[in-house]
Formats: structure tokens, sequence, C-alpha cells
């Protein structure tokens, strides 16, 4: 019986390999327009008529990452008492780096390459300050909270405001992407998970928050960010220091991104939250499966040791009856005692000891 356990726990281990590899195929096929190849040929003439592309949809938020510059430059001037006497302030406006194309794969028609400081209207690191569980606080994520494709929003520390110290900007919100700025792992380090969760929480030094441009879709960002092209990119930019990994913001906001068109995006999203589905509900299936397989495990030695892993015969003989048995046998194949003295050698005499021959 542990032997059929034993393979059925080997084949949901392959099981669960199979779900990850299949995982991993729906995302990179996504992100490379492979899934909506006869969407984008039955739609790319539209969308090109109506201005809609992802090149057209570059050049907006690109007008909308200045606008919100300058509307958040203008709030400080007045916040100063200083209201801008000419459009010259406006010349301190510095344009996002786009990313180097030189190698990067042709993208599928209507779509174009985007750096992540491009789409972004904030970005950077978290609060330094330790923070510390034993005095109440606002919760701040932990450095475990982001994984790929997720963020756990109930895995908090505490952090204690000071008097002075504002906070707001370090504030988590819905669709806000979040990286993995160092971690101990170099797999997990640039991971990018999307915020979903509705509560009041801040972000930590080691985690970089990136707040998304509006009219994008966050889920497709966070698709691409952890994988094909751009997954890459991160990895050829990690470093190592003290047996710590990360990778330097500057670097962060280069990471190409492919920029599809939004209706296209909505429509990769759709279809691969419907494959993700199907393949959680099998992870979790295996997973279950293990566990009965562990407690299977005990219930066979349970039922083993209480004999009803056979049939009882009532002619058999019984175990006492077993036992007294072979005590019997064992006393009488037990050799005959002998005295404790009958082993001993006598002492020799003196006189005895004097015939003995010198040795030296």
């Amino acid at each position: 019986m542990f032997s059929d356990i034993e393979a059925g726990e080997k084949a949901l281990e392959t099981a669960r390999a199979l779900v990850k590899r299949y995982r991993q195929s729906v995302l990179k096929s996504a992100v490379t327009g492979e899934m909506t190849a006869d969407w984008r040929a039955a739609n790319i003439d539209r969308l090109k008529a109506e201005g809609k592309t992802g090149a057209n949809l570059l050049v907006d938020v690109l007008k909308k990452r200045r606008a919100a510059w300058e509307a958040a430059e203008v709030a400080k001037m007045e916040a100063k008492g200083k209201l801008p006497k000419d459009e010259k302030w406006k010349n301190k406006y510095k344009e996002p780096a786009a990313p180097d194309t030189s190698e990067l794969p042709e993208l599928p028609e209507g779509w174009v390459w985007g750096s992540l400081e491009q789409i972004v209207s904030e970005f950077g690191n978290g609060l330094s300050k330790a923070p510390n569980d034993d005095l109440p606080g606002q919760p701040i994520l932990r450095i475990s909270a982001v994984r790929p494709l997720a963020v756990d929003p109930l895995d908090v520390r505490s952090y204690q405001v000071g008097e002075n110290e504002v906070v707001d900007g370090y504030r988590v919100r819905e669709g806000d992407l979040l990286f993995t700025r160092y971690n101990g792992s170099p797999h997990l380090v640039g991971v990018c998970g999307q915020f979903r969760g509705k509560q009041q929480v801040l972000h930590p030094d080691k985690v970089i928050k990136a707040r998304p441009l509006m009219g994008l879709c966050s889920s497709y960002l966070e698709m691409a960010l952890n994988t094909s092209e751009s997954r890459s990119y991160v990895k050829r930019n990690i470093k190592t220091t003290a047996g710590q990994h990360g990778i330097a913001g500057a670097d962060l906001k280069l990471v190409p991104i492919p920029i599809a068109p939004l209706e296209e995006q909505y429509r990769l999203v759709e279809i691969f939250e419907e494959a993700k589905s199907q393949a959680d509900a099998s992870e979790n299936w295996c997973v279950d499966c293990s566990r009965q397989a562990a407690a299977l495990r005990q219930s066979i030695l349970k039922s083993a040791f209480s004999g009803e892993l056979v049939p009882q015969d009532q002619r058999d003989e019984s175990a006492s009856s077993l036992l007294r048995r072979i005590g019997k046998d064992v006393v009488a194949d037990r050799p005959a005692s002998r005295s404790i003295q009958s082993k001993r050698k006598p002492k020799p005499t003196t006189s005895s000891l004097e015939e003995q021959p010198k040795l030296l």
C-alpha cells in the first residue's frame, strides 16, 4: 500500500510541475501576442483607423505624464505662495528614457516597446525605518508580501510614524505595481505584483512602488513585467552584494514593456485569468491529494496494528499463546547454567609463581 501511495505522490509532483509550466507558457503567449493573433488580425485595421494602437496609447500616456508633472509643480509653487510668471519652469521637465530596442524582438502589428519610467506617474523606494511589532502603528508590507503576479495585503508589520514624519507618499493604492528591490533569492528580485487590496498600507524601503498612469491596464502590465523580455532584462541587471541580491531603481525604470492596444490588453487579461484559474484549481487539487496521501499513511498504520488489514481467523493461535510458546522455546534452548565460581580460574599460589620460568 505504501508503494502505491509513493507512486501516486510522484505522479502528483509531476502534475504540479506541468501545471507550473503551463501557467508560464500561457503567460508568455499572452505578452508576445500569440494568444490574440486571430483577434488582432480581425481588428487591427479598425484600431489604426480609430488611433487606438499601442503606439497611439504610448503617445497619449506620455502627454498625461507631463500634465501630471506640471500639475504637481504648480501645486508646490502655490503652497509656497510663488505663482509662475511665465512658462520657463516647464523646461525643467525631464523626458523619461525609452528602452533600448536594438536587441529586442519585433512586436506584433499595432504594438510598441515602452519603458516602465514612461508609463508611471510615481516611482520610488519605501520607508527605511525598521518597523516595531511590539508597538501599535500603521500596517506596512513585508518584503515577502510581494510575489510574481500577487501581493498579500495581510502580510504586514507595524510601523510607528514619527511626530513630524509624513508618510502619505508611501501609501499603496489599488492598482499600484510593487517590485522587490532586494531579496536573498535572486529569482525573487524584481518580481512584480499588483496591489488589489482595499487596506491602507505602507511599503518598506526594499519594495519599490510604481503607479501606472490613468488609461493603462495594471493587470496587463503585471503580466508583462513577470515574463519574457521584461523579466530577462531584470535578471541581467541583478547585482549581488554581501549575499544579498538586488536591482537598482534606475535599472528598473528602463525595463522594456510590450505595449499592446488597450482593448487588446483587456482581452489578454481576460483569457489569461481564465487559464490561470483552471491551473490554480488543478494545483490545489494536487495539494489536497498530497495531504490525503499523508493522512492515508497514518490510517494504514493504524489499521495494520489493530488487525484490520487482513481477515481474522478464529482458528489462528492467539498472540498471548504465541508469546508463551516463544518464551518456553527460549528457555528450552538456553544452555545449562554454570556457577560463577566454576568459570573463575584459581588464583596462583606463591609457590606456583616461583616455579614459572622467568621471561626476562
